[in-house]
This record gives C-alpha cells, sequence and structure tokens, in this order.
C-alpha cells in the first residue's frame, strides 16, 4: 500500500526543561540571517542532554499526531510522521533534538516575529524557516519539504498545521508541488488558513472548521490532528490519501455536522485580562491557566488562547511566580 509522508506543527509545550540559551527572545544578533546563525550555533553547541523530537513535545495536539502511525499499520497503511519546527526545521519524529523554545506563533514570548525588526514581518516566518532548512538535515534525510517531495515524488504529502506555519513553510510548500509527480499528491490542512493569507496555496487547502469539534471533540489547538486522524480513519483499505479523495472525505463528515455554536462574548482588553487573572490566583494561587481561561470563557468573556498565554506568564513573572 502507497506510504503517507505526515507533517504535523511542533508544539510550544515540552517535557523537558528549556534552558534559556535555547529560547529565542535571549538571541541578540540584530537581523534575521545573523540571528538564525546564531540560534544554529547554540542549537549544536550548548551542552543539555537529546532525546528524541516524539518525546520531547506534549499537549493533545502531539499526542493525536501520535496516534495517526499506529492506527494505520492495523489497516496496513505505513504513514509516516515528520514534524516542521520552528527550532530544528523539517524533522522526523524519531530524531534527536534538544529542548528548544522557537515558534511562529506571533504572540509567544519565544516567537521568532517578535525578532523581525528591520524585515517585513509577512517574509521574516518564510526566511526564518528557509535558513533552518539550509542550516539542518533530517540526519542525512531531506533538508526542506521541497526536498521530501524531490526524493519521494510519487507519496502522498498531507500537512497539519496552524497558520502561522503554514505561512511560513509557503515557498517551500510551493516547491514542493512543482517536485511531485501530481499536485494532488500534497493536501494542507488547517483550521486557520484561507486563501487570503496564504493565496499561492488556496487550491490545496483542505476545508475544515470547528464544527468538526462537535465529533472530534478535544481543545481547538489539537483541532487540526483529531481532523487528520478522522479522516485517516475513514481511508478505505487500498485508498491513495490524495488532495481529491481526502476533500470528497471530509466534504462527505461535513454534510453530517451540526451548524457551528456560536458565543456572544465580549472581548477583553489586555489590562482586564490580567485583572480578572491577578483576582483568581488571590483566591487560588495555583489555579492552571487552562482552567482560569475556561472560567474567563464561562463568564461570558473572550479571550485567544495565545494572548491568554502570554498574559498569564507576565503576570507570573511579574508575581515573582515565573521564570
Amino acid at each position: 500500500m502507497q506510504p503517507v509522508n505526515l507533517i504535523v506543527s511542533c508544539t510550544n509545550r515540552k517535557r523537558a526543561v528549556v534552558p534559556r540559551a535555547l529560547r529565542a527572545r535571549t538571541l541578540r544578533a540584530k537581523s534575521l540571517p545573523k540571528r538564525l546563525d546564531e540560534w544554529a550555533r547554540r542549537r549544536a553547541t550548548h551542552d543539555v542532554e537529546v532525546c528524541p523530537a516524539a518525546d520531547l513535545y506534549a499537549g493533545d495536539h502531539w499526542q493525536v499526531a501520535q496516534t495517526i502511525p499506529r492506527e494505520a499499520v492495523e489497516s496496513g497503511r505505513e504513514v509516516r510522521l515528520w514534524v516542521c519546527s520552528a527550532g530544528y526545521g523539517l524533522i522526523r519524529a524519531s530524531d534527536p533534538v534538544k529542548p528548544y523554545s522557537v515558534t511562529f506563533a506571533a504572540r509567544h514570548p519565544d516567537s521568532i516575529m517578535r525578532l523581525a525588526t528591520g524585515e517585513a514581518n509577512r517574509s521574516a516566518a518564510s526566511m526564518w524557516w528557509s535558513g533552518l532548512c539550509e542550516r539542518s538535515g533530517s540526519n542525512g534525510g531531506p533538508r526542506s519539504i521541497a526536498d521530501l517531495a524531490t526524493r519521494e515524488p510519487d507519496v502522498p504529502i498531507i500537512v497539519v498545521a496552524s497558520e502561522p506555519y503554514v505561512r511560513a513553510m509557503a515557498p517551500d510548500l510551493v516547491e514542493a508541488i512543482a517536485a511531485l509527480e501530481s499536485e494532488d499528491l500534497l493536501s494542507v490542512l488547517s483550521g486557520g488558513a484561507d486563501a487570503k493569507r496564504s493565496p499561492q496555496l488556496a487550491a490545496y487547502l483542505l476545508s475544515a472548521d470547528a464544527r468538526f469539534e462537535a465529533v472530534v471533540g478535544g481543545i481547538r489547538a489539537a483541532l487540526n490532528a483529531r481532523i487528520a486522524r478522522l479522516v485517516f480513519q475513514h481511508l478505505n483499505d487500498g485508498d491513495t490519501p490524495t488532495r481529491p479523495h481526502l476533500e470528497a472525505t471530509l466534504r462527505q463528515l461535513c454534510s453530517e455536522l451540526p451548524p457551528l455554536r456560536r458565543f456572544d462574548r465580549r472581548r477583553l482588553s489586555d489590562n482586564e485580562v490580567r485583572e480578572f487573572i491577578e483576582e483568581e490566583r488571590r483566591a487560588d494561587p495555583v489555579i492552571s491557566k487552562t482552567r482560569l481561561l475556561r472560567k474567563l470563557r464561562a463568564g461570558g468573556s473572550a479571550c485567544e488562547q495565545d494572548r491568554f498565554s502570554e498574559i498569564f506568564s507576565q503576570a507570573l513573572k511579574e508575581a515573582g511566580d515565573g521564570t
């Protein structure tokens, strides 16, 4: 049966302590190319224990992604799990890596977008990804998605990633399309991506939205991975997961979904969110970030998960509870 290359985005959550030297926020070089050189040097020389990428990443998104190859074996399908990492580039799930904190998520303290002074924000992410691919390599394996497609032009590639990662990899994905035997062999599943933000990939984006939450459950951050697993579960033995086939599967699944739930929540300012966090932590100093966000939303207020996480971390740091 035809193998599949499944590429998923890495996670901010790690199972190991990330040393300060391997956090993007500590990079000192002024230009993005020099920061890339500094990052590659630190990553290569900093003395810290390595582990397989599969053992480093944590969180629901990664746990779900790892179940896809295991479940595929039962139907005789080979799914090769890859990671698009903002710290390492394209790597196999089995590749050894050091604990690190680098991301394309704009509001995170270790976002490379915060380092983009002097470069256009829209091109900074793709410049960083391209630079990573030039400086990295998966133990002699492909250095980029385009390289992977060149080496295996007849193998389908399915990318499951958030919108910032898809945008960062867009030029690489366009090159991969040209290298594949058929454009139908590339599919991108990203609930947050759309044709306006990634116009060159518009034809390759699979239609999937938040209505799937009613079927797959879990948190919104893991929705892409859960939808991907659902699609694989609905593939018949012998089916080649080309984009038209995956689109047809998703359309069928969509036709059975309930309408999207709408929440009439009031968006809070950063100061209002901070005040909420501080007040709740005075009542319960050990309350978790996840529980706090749920409580805020249950009270009829709105705040994006990444923004809430950043404000929460700042509040802890100012209170002397953060690092």
